[in-house]
């Protein structure tokens, strides 16, 4: 789950103070496409974000296709990208629209609770998220009982 960069949004000033060096701008990120050695100037670009999101979500959706019976994918809201590509999943084979999951929340820590929600709905008893972010871990801790209410048994973070 990627951050959204929203076009105007009250953090683009933190993220413009945040800049001391240069964005490495790719051009084209492909899925053999040898990524910098700066990898901090890269993750400056959000057109670098977005292209990694787009390259992630096209190879999700083609390995949920391919592998029906042993995948189950959902490539959400990928900020910056057409519609055709929002809030998608891949269930049995076949791409389905998620639109529960096509939100604007710009933080990826925040976003992670409607992903975990659509699972649970979609009949996941146990959730594993990885995350070294102690905002998501609060807010997991907050949604439990909402979680819980609807059907997840276990969470581990």
């Amino acid at each position: 789950m990627f951050d959204s960069y929203v076009e105007g949004s009250i953090k683009d000033s933190e993220r413009n103070r945040r800049q001391d060096k240069a964005p490495i701008e790719m051009n084209i990120i492909h899925y053999d496409t040898a990524l910098p050695v700066e990898m901090a100037r890269f993750w400056l670009s959000s057109n670098n974000k977005l292209k990694l999101q787009m390259l992630l979500h096209k190879q999700a959706m083609k390995r949920g296709t391919e592998n029906p019976s042993t995948v189950h994918v959902v490539a959400c809201f990928v900020s910056g990208a057409s519609d055709s590509v929002k809030c998608k999943g891949v269930m049995d084979g076949n791409s389905v629209a998620i639109p529960d999951l096509c939100t604007e929340v710009e933080e990826a820590d925040a976003r992670i609770i409607p992903h975990a929600l659509h699972s649970v709905r979609s009949g996941m008893r146990r959730i594993v998220v990885l995350s070294g972010d102690t905002d998501v871990f609060v807010l997991l801790v907050h949604y439990w009982d909402i979680f819980f209410s609807e059907g997840l048994r276990e969470l581990w973070i």
